[in-house]
Formats: C-alpha cells, sequence, structure tokens
C-alpha cells in the first residue's frame, strides 16, 4: 500500500510543476529580439530546400504516372514479335 501513496504523490508533484511550468511561460514581458543575417540566409536555405523536395517529388510522381500509362497502353500483341510462335496451328 506504500507503493500506492509514493506513486499518487509523484503524480501529484509532476503535475505541480507543469502547472507552474505553464503559469511561467503564461507571464511574459518585453522581448528585444534581433535576427541577424544569417537568420535570412537559413530562412533562404530552408525555402530552396523546401522548392527542391516538391520538385523531386513531382519527378518520381510523374515517372509512377508515366510507367502505369505506358503500362496500360502497351501493345500486349506479342505474336509478330515472337517467331517461333505459330498462330496459324
Amino acid at each position: 500500500m506504500g507503493k500506492v501513496m509514493q506513486l499518487h504523490t509523484y503524480n501529484y508533484k509532476a503535475t505541480g510543476h507543469s502547472l507552474l511550468v505553464f503559469l511561467g511561460l503564461g507571464y511574459s514581458t518585453t522581448v528585444f529580439a534581433y535576427l541577424d543575417p544569417g537568420t535570412g540566409s537559413i530562412i533562404l536555405q530552408g525555402l530552396i530546400a523546401g522548392v527542391m523536395v516538391v520538385v523531386a517529388a513531382w519527378g518520381l510522381f510523374w515517372q509512377r504516372i508515366k510507367s502505369l500509362l505506358s503500362s496500360l497502353f502497351s501493345s500486349t500483341n506479342t505474336t509478330k514479335d515472337n517467331p517461333g510462335h505459330d498462330s496459324d496451328k
């Protein structure tokens, strides 16, 4: 029965700490933020990387579409290509 009480006490402390963290985050003061030129460079690199990911994903998607369409519309008659096959018999 002692273990149950310890577990309950532990949960109460964790809840109390999280409540204090929430209250601390909710209290805000004026913050003077500075973004240096390196930050703009990182943002630009992220945007370029995002565009390149979209282009690469579209390329892979387009290859699958082309493969699917070519398999649907390809010729299934192989008797002309296979000279060993006699279609007259």
